[in-house]
């Protein structure tokens, strides 16, 4: 049978519409052929007659035809082959003759006189082996057969020279909808076919059921109308299968509204209704299109998206089954959208069955769904529960075609846009990229490999990549839906899915190791190896308008962060605290995409290289977009912000918002937020314009869930009920015509997203950074040349680092560099002021930036929101001073307005939500609020901390809503109001978070109560403090867990962009250095808390500062500001106080004499109060507490005059500029040689010590040296160690210990070890109190202790002191029980006891103490002992393992360490000292408040930087050489020395001696 005889009786109307697709094939590759030289490849053909298409091909063609049908069933190549016995076509069904013909080899085939065709012709079912060596045949798209159909029929007798039919079949050839492919249009087109040519016109509407839509007996009426008729009749199916509630109640009402028979009404409806529960296409043939859309444009009363209009016929909600688009109107289920998070907290919930069944049903109903076209998926889980996962079958399709097992993505050409390439890929362009083409770079790599044997372990590596990734095909589908349930579901999927990853970052590695010498062998095939490597499961996409990367689920770079996710989930979620779980679980919705800007191209798969940015994602997949189109980062964080801060301002804009968005991004974010306010009904109408001048027009709806879309249309669609709400788009040649447009069509807002100029510059790779699944690092480094600070997106982590050196190996550019985008603003200020004059508030919205991009006239906010920068200008000042006027008029003060104005100026400078903050319903309204009260707060506050901290210092708010969230704040959400950061005396930061209270009764907000001389706070400022500080703390002590590295980072973020965003006092490098030092782990973040409490109603003269506990003995200051402070502040500003600080490396001193630590006084009426007060109210500098005497050098120091020379030598190489390093003042220690240098004047210390590395390398020395200050001289000491220590014996500087008869009884001293110049080094315990020490196992740590209790038991007599002594790993001390002075009378071992001794120091004997200096009017033991006969006796508390007695403590361990934080805070006075001793050094186990009050600190060695962190407050304690090098650590100086030995046997004596 041939075409013209259709239509046929003899034949079904299956087997005919096979025949006409076999003819549509035949048409299509004939014309398609002569274009190709080679020939032409058809892959996955719908179902056709072989014989039609062979003979329809070879009446058409005049080249000889090389045919090959490979898998496909329907083709017996038999009967085919005496179809074409007589033409120029040869078949055969084995892929390798086609292979042959290609390569011109024989194959028992003939044509004439030739053995090979002109034309090769394969069709093909599957992924048959050596497939892609066929990878030079041109692609047939299926789209374009389809067209051919159509113009076959348009060509009929039928339908030719008919203007109605022919615009069908046009229509149609251009797919009006994605889900009419060949097979269906075959089958409406032999359905039209009948007896007569009228018939088969009439049948064109009548038949349309066919495709699936509703029938259309008026379809050709008007013949330009048939293609809209067409498309809305589909857009009409899927409205009718995805049905929302408010169609629901349309359709009931239409009923209602029956004009003929409500019955037959009600019975359409019905049928209607059984379609779309069924999609059973044999009931469209009697529901007409025009009826149905009757239906739905009944008028239906506006109801909310979550109530329930459920009729009756809701699904029952069985597993995989289709969902409405929004999963409303079943109010029996729990329905979430938010899969992630759902399968996150079934994991915590260790409901691993249920988890196991939703990640087993998935791949099966997802390809289901796709196949249906289903618009969402639901399925079951906790009985009452139901996840809805949106299905995006456009996008599956095209990535089933693009990633199979062989073909790892490829390039689609043609298309106007992304959206458009993905639903009509199969009418475009595409190649696909394979690693078996015998002349492709692999293929290449495996030859060179046969020859040269070195690089088998590359091929090797690479086919282990290819064999893991074979495995996870299958489950494309799924990793595309709902990745993070699948994974966590499914153990084998995510041990496959770790398995690819290892092997994927194998083959990096090799390559990146042979790469050099593949480069010498060849230049051009590494380049271009590695340029193809790093494109495979990448889909390019090379539109009309501009290229696009889509990274294919299965590349390694995207899978990485659900496969890590998932396994930090299922291994640490035991370990996790409620808070951190609650935190995963509402920011893994949100995770980043990874990869934030890559490079690719330059190889053979394509040819030229672009850089692309990440700045947009289908579905779950990131897209990458050519630099000068990218748009990075959204206003998603913005619009609620704006909309409720601009209706609070302007009431009016309530009823009606005016707003235009000049080229926006995500358009449907601001219709999400419109569609949110007006559903609670804070918008009563909006017209929302998206003008477009500098980038391309955008689908509204693009990237909308299934529930967004549905609202949307709802509310701003042509159906809605809401008239008032408009969506407007315009085109503008230019800002000057869009703010001529905007004169006459005035609005409240404009937001104009500047597309910012981009440039790609290197940067240094900071390796101290690495990616997290839940957020990508910045790298922050100084550019001392521009004096500024750079900050680009990390590329280092698993994965991600070796991922760099590759690019940096195809760039031979430096390793340790790494190219990434800088921002700079476009948008002029001219442009601006232009549209200020249209608009009430302009908002400039930008990407974030390396430095301030905005000017500051009419500047009102500026912010940043998620990952943009926000400037909000308003020429309306006068708004905000009115507000300011307002809030000051609620309390007794009467500022003029010069005074309010330059309020409002400094509000506008040092607040970054700027004078927005004022803005609230209650401060608009004239309400006397709590509010406002906290306005005034901290607006006073703000004053007083710029007058008092000294500079330099950052002062900043935390109200950032990303940073607010990613700190996470516990289940309050607490948060306080602001943090001051200053440097410390060493080379880290000192960060105080200051609370602020403005309240007419500060009781309410605390209270401060005198408790055994201790100043107690309580109340909820107390809590809050301690839940913003305990927070800030525990992202730097303790070990991390997958929530620590991304919130530590989100605060480093926060630094740094009030570091680049304002004029901050101090140098840049030294903000830098510090701030990167302290994240890093390499210095220390002192956190200090403060409440500011504002009290208008306090007539005091001045302000006072107590220094506070709270009940867990957490330290906590408190400030009272009076009115007097309050009205001085307003009324005269801060512009007397002289400011503007450095830092200063050679300072010992921060801050004046007078005034605490990094507080500088500037007005004796406020800050007299605030000073570190003395027993006597004076603040003095510190005494040192230690004594030298000299007992002998070590060494001739003449001896080391050449290391002398050596070390000038290295110096000047490395450009540190020095006076001279006199050989003589040489000393030569136990341990060490101190060279003592003598800086030129200008050169810092700080390049010395970084030399530190390079000076042990330049001068062969085994260990780098410790460069520090020598306190008191003009020196720089570095201490170089010795290849071997001397021993220093205790028995050898005994006498150098006071006389007995010297010493009061409180007075304790004892050698702490010998400093170089060989003098013992005495310190007296009583000065300290306490002490911290701190070292590894055989460091020396323990001998130590032995040296403090031989001093003390040599000393004093047993009836003058009391020991206590706790020995938890029953080792060290057990001799020691002999003692007579012993509390307790033993050595305490077992952690319940030691629990005990502290509960009793704590209630009892500090009580009594205290009791006992009360009666006697002593301030101090000291004082008391000198005038009473019957003397305290001091107690020394030695813990020889600190940690190990808080683990065997297990829960009980917080009560004890709140007793021992107690003793550390109130025990000096009355002459108890702890000796806490640790080889495990861990930040969450001695707490920063602990730390605080051990002043005195010894590290011997530790395992690293971090460690000595804990001990030391600053690193230098890893490079210690064991065998009692120490550094001991005394208010802020630092002594190295090394400790004197005492043998146990020789404690052994004392202590016999002691006890006779």
């Amino acid at each position: 049978m041939r075409h013209s005889d259709l239509p046929s009786s003899d034949t079904s109307t299956t087997e005919q519409s096979h025949l006409l697709v076999g003819k549509a094939f035949g048409t299509h590759v004939a014309d398609a052929i002569e274009d190709e030289q080679l020939g032409v490849m058809v892959e996955s053909p719908p179902q056709f007659t072989p014989s039609a298409m062979v003979e329809t091909l070879n009446e058409e063609s005049p080249y000889s035809i090389g045919l090959a049908i490979v898998g496909i069933e329907e083709a017996e190549v038999e009967a085919l082959s005496s179809v074409s016995e007589d033409t120029n076509i040869r078949i055969t069904d084995e892929l390798s003759t086609a292979i042959k013909w290609r390569n011109g080899t024989e194959t028992g085939f003939e044509w004439g006189s030739d053995t090979v065709p002109d034309r090769i012709v394969v069709f093909v079912r599957g992924d048959p082996p050596k497939l892609g060596s066929l990878h030079r045949l041109s692609s047939v798209p299926l789209g374009r057969v389809r067209q051919t159909l159509c113009q076959l029929m348009t060509a009929r007798p039928d339908f030719s020279g008919n203007k109605p039919s022919q615009a069908v079949w046009d229509a149609l050839a251009e797919s009006i909808d994605a889900n009419m492919d060949i097979r269906s249009i075959a089958m409406y087109a032999v359905s039209c076919l009948k007896s007569s040519k009228q018939e088969s016109i009439d049948a064109l509407g009548e038949e349309l059921d066919v495709l699936g839509l509703f029938t259309d007996p008026q379809l050709l009426e008007n013949p330009s109308d048939v293609a809209s008729r067409l498309a809305k009749n589909a857009e009409l199916i899927n409205r009718t299968i995805h049905i929302t509630n408010r169609d629901r109640k349309r359709l009931i009402n239409s009923i209602k509204a029956a004009d003929r028979d409500q019955d037959d009404q009600a019975e359409f409806i019905d049928r209607l209704r059984r379609f779309q529960r069924t999609s059973d296409d044999s009931l469209l043939d009697e529901l007409e299109f025009d009826r149905v859309r009757d239906a739905f444009s009944t008028t239906s009363q506006r109801v909310s998206a979550t109530k329930s209009t459920d009729d009756g016929d809701g699904l029952s909600g069985s597993s995989g089954t289709s969902g409405d688009s929004g999963g409303r109107g079943r109010s029996q289920y729990s329905r979430r959208t938010d899969d992630a998070n759902v399968g996150v907290e079934l994991a915590f919930d260790d409901q691993d069955e249920e988890l196991g069944t939703l990640a087993g049903e998935f791949d099966d109903e997802i390809k289901n769904g796709i196949e249906k076209n289903e618009k969402t998926l639901e399925f079951d889980y906790d009985d009452d529960s139901k996840i809805q996962i949106d299905v995006y079958s456009d996008l599956s399709h095209f990535l089933d075609t693009f990633l199979t097992i062989d073909r790892f993505g490829g390039v689609v050409r043609g298309g106007d846009s992304r959206e458009e390439v993905i639903t009509d890929f199969t009418t475009l362009e595409t190649d696909y990229f394979t690693v078996d083409n015998p002349d492709g770079s692999f293929q290449k790599l495996r030859s060179f490999a046969e020859r040269s044997e070195e690089f088998q372990s590359v091929v090797d590596a690479f086919d282990l990549y290819l064999q893991s990734r074979e495995k996870l095909v299958d489950s494309i589908p799924s990793l595309v839906h709902s990745p993070m349930i699948r994974l966590l579901g499914d153990e084998e999927l995510l041990e496959a899915s770790q398995t690819y990853l290892e092997n994927y970052q194998q083959v990096q590695k090799k390559l990146d190791n042979k790469y050099r010498a593949l480069q010498d062998a060849s230049a051009k095939g590494a380049r271009l190896l590695l340029s193809d490597f790093l494109l495979l499961d990448t889909i390019l996409i090379d539109t009309n308008n501009g290229r696009e990367l889509m990274l294919s689920p299965l590349h390694p770079l995207h899978l990485w962060k659900h496969v890590r996710l998932a396994e930090e989930v299922l291994e640490n979620k035991s370990n996790l605290s409620e808070d951190d779980k609650k935190f995963l679980e509402e920011t893994v919705e949100e995770q980043p995409h990874v990869l934030t800007n890559l490079t690719v191209g330059g190889g053979r798969l394509v040819h030229d290289e672009t850089y692309f940015i990440q700045s947009a994602e289908e579905a779950t997949l990131p897209v990458y977009t050519e630099s000068n189109r990218a748009e990075p980062g959204d206003n998603g964080y913005l619009w609620d912000y704006l909309i409720n801060k601009l209706t609070a301002a302007y009431p009016p804009a309530k009823q009606h918002l005016k707003i235009t968005v000049v080229d926006p991004i995500e358009p449907h974010q601001l219709l999400t937020s419109i569609v949110s306010a007006a559903d609670s009904g804070d918008l009563g109408g909006a017209t929302v314009e998206f003008a477009y001048v500098d980038s391309e027009q955008k689908n509204i709806l693009s990237g909308t869930t299934s529930a967004e879309e549905e609202d949307i249309i709802n509310l701003f669609g042509p159906e809605g009920e809401m008239d008032d709400f408009t969506i407007l788009t315009r085109e503008c040649a230019d800002y000057d015509g869009l703010v001529d447009h905007l004169s006459d069509n005035q609005r409240h807002m404009v937001v104009v997203n500047d597309q910012s100029a981009f440039f790609i510059e290197e940067f240094e790779r900071d390796m101290n950074t690495s990616i997290n699944p839940l957020y990508v690092p910045k790298e922050y480094n100084y550019d001392a040349f521009e004096d500024e600070i750079n900050i680009s997106a990390s590329t280092e982590g698993r994965l991600f680092s070796e991922f760099q050196d590759l690019i940096n190996q195809r760039k031979n550019q430096r390793n340790k560099l790494h190219n990434a985008g800088v921002h700079e603003l476009n948008l002029d200020q001219e442009v601006v002021d232009g549209l200020e004059e249209q608009a009430i508030w302009t908002c400039v919205s930008a990407p974030s930036m390396n430095s301030n991009p905005f000017w500051e006239e009419d500047l009102i906010s500026k912010e940043r929101r998620g990952d943009r920068d926000y400037a909000i200008y308003s020429d309306d000042i006068d708004l905000f001073t009115r507000t300011l006027q307002r809030i000051l008029n609620e309390y007794p003060i009467a500022p003029d307005k010069p005074d309010i104005q330059r309020i409002a100026a400094r509000i506008a400078n040092t607040e970054r939500s700027g004078l927005l903050r004022l803005i609230t319903e209650e401060t608009i309204g004239s309400q006397h609020s709590r509010n406002s009260k906290g306005l005034l707060g901290a607006i006073i506050a703000v004053h007083w901390i710029e007058e008092t901290y000294e500079d330099p210092k950052l002062v900043f708010s935390i109200d950032d809503p990303r940073t607010r969230n990613w700190l996470n704040f516990g289940e309050s959400n607490r948060r306080a109001d602001f943090i001051v950061l200053q440097p410390d005396e060493q080379s880290g930061l000192e960060m105080e978070i200051v609370e602020v209270k403005s309240l007419d009764e500060p009781d309410q907000a605390f209270q401060v109560t005198e408790e055994g001389g201790d100043h107690v706070v309580r109340g909820g400022a107390a809590d809050q403090l301690k839940y913003t500080t305990g927070t800030i703390r525990g992202l730097f002590e303790g070990e991390d867990n997958v929530t620590t590295p991304p919130r530590r980072e989100a605060l480093r973020e926060q630094l740094y962009y009030e570091l680049i965003g304002r004029d901050v006092p101090g140098e840049k490098n030294e903000w830098v250095e510090r701030v990167n030092n302290v994240f890093r782990g390499d210095e220390q973040l002192n956190i200090a808390a403060r409440i500011a409490s504002v009290e208008i109603n306090n007539q005091t003269a001045s302000g006072s500062t107590i220094d506070c506990v709270t009940d867990d003995m957490q330290t906590i200051r408190v400030t009272r500001l009076p009115k007097k402070t309050i009205v001085r502040l307003i009324m005269n500003g801060t512009d007397s106080v002289e400011t503007g600080g450095t830092f200063d490396d050679e300072s010992d001193e921060k801050g004046s004499d007078d005034g605490p630590e990094g507080v500088s006084p500037s007005d004796t009426d406020d800050t007299s109060e605030l000073a570190e007060n003395t027993e006597d109210g004076d603040a003095t500098e510190p005494e040192s507490i230690a004594e030298s005497t000299n007992t002998g050098s070590f060494g001739d120091p003449e001896e080391y005059t050449d290391q002398v020379e050596s070390l000038k030598r290295v110096l000047g190489d490395f450009d540190i500029k020095i006076s001279d390093i006199d050989a003589d003042e040489v000393e030569v220690g136990p341990n060490l040689v101190r060279y003592k240098v003598e800086l030129a004047s200008g050169q810092k210390q700080g390049p010395l010590k970084n030399r530190s590395e390079d000076i042990a390398r330049e001068m062969a020395l085994e260990r780098e040296p410790y460069v520090h200050r020598l306190p008191g001289t003009k020196y720089v000491a570095v201490d170089v160690p010795r290849k071997e220590t001397d021993i220093v014996p205790i028995q050898d500087y005994l006498g150098d210990l006071h006389d007995r008869g010297d010493l009061t009884l409180s007075g304790l001293p004892f050698i702490t070890g010998v400093e170089p110049a060989g003098n013992s080094y005495i310190v007296s315990l009583d000065k300290a109190p306490h002490m911290l020490v701190g070292g590894t196992t055989g460091s020396g740590k323990t001998v130590f202790l032995y040296s403090i209790l031989t001093s003390l038991l040599e000393t004093f007599d047993p009836d003058e002191l009391r020991l206590a002594i706790v020995d938890p790993k029953l080792t060290n001390f057990m001799f020691c029980n002999q003692l007579p002075n012993l509390e307790h009378d033993q050595v305490i071992t077992e952690s319940e006891n030691a629990a005990d001794l502290f509960e009793w120091i704590t209630e009892e004997e500090i009580p009594r103490r205290t009791k006992v200096l009360g009666e006697s009017g002593s301030i101090d033991i000291e004082d008391h002992n000198e005038r009473n006969g019957d003397p305290l006796l001091p107690l020394v508390v030695i813990i020889d393992e600190y940690a190990d007695l808080i683990d065997g403590l297990g829960d009980d361990s917080d009560d004890f360490e709140t007793n021992v934080r107690r003793i550390a805070q109130k025990a000096r006075s009355v002459g108890i000292h702890l000796i806490i001793s640790t080889q495990r050094p861990s930040a969450n186990i001695i707490d920063t408040d602990l730390r605080a009050n051990l002043d005195m600190r010894v590290a011997f060695r530790l395992p690293s930087a971090s460690d000595s962190q804990v001990i030391l407050d600053e690193s230098g304690a890893e490079g210690l050489g064991g065998n009692g090098d120490m550094l001991f650590k005394e208010t802020d100086s630092m002594t190295r020395l090394q400790g004197t030995l005492v043998e146990p046997d020789y404690l052994r004596n004392v202590i016999d001696d002691v006890s006779e």
